[in-house]
């Protein structure tokens, strides 16, 4: 999970699937190949993809607004049970 939601993020922030990748030092296929499966797995688009870039969707706003959450508790050090929360 960690790695889609800095994968998310950096899309997000570069607006860009190829600086994303440059900044995330992978190949901008595999990050592109990642997101779509990602996508694909949630059974929504997080982005539109335009011939300037990409554009999040409104489910990719949600996605973006909850990555940036977990990852900050991750940063804080805090630590889920996530059983307790189902």
């Amino acid at each position: 999970m960690d790695r889609s939601i800095d994968y998310v993020i950096a899309v997000a922030e570069c607006k860009s699937i190829s600086q994303a990748a440059e900044m995330l030092y992978i190949s901008q296929p595999s990050l592109s190949r990642y997101l779509s499966n990602l996508e694909n797995e949630l059974g929504v688009n997080l982005f539109v993809r335009t011939l300037n870039g990409t554009e999040l969707t409104a489910a990719g706003k949600i996605y973006l607004e909850y990555a940036k959450e977990i990852k900050l508790l991750k940063e804080i050090g805090l630590k889920f049970e996530f059983d307790d929360l189902l």
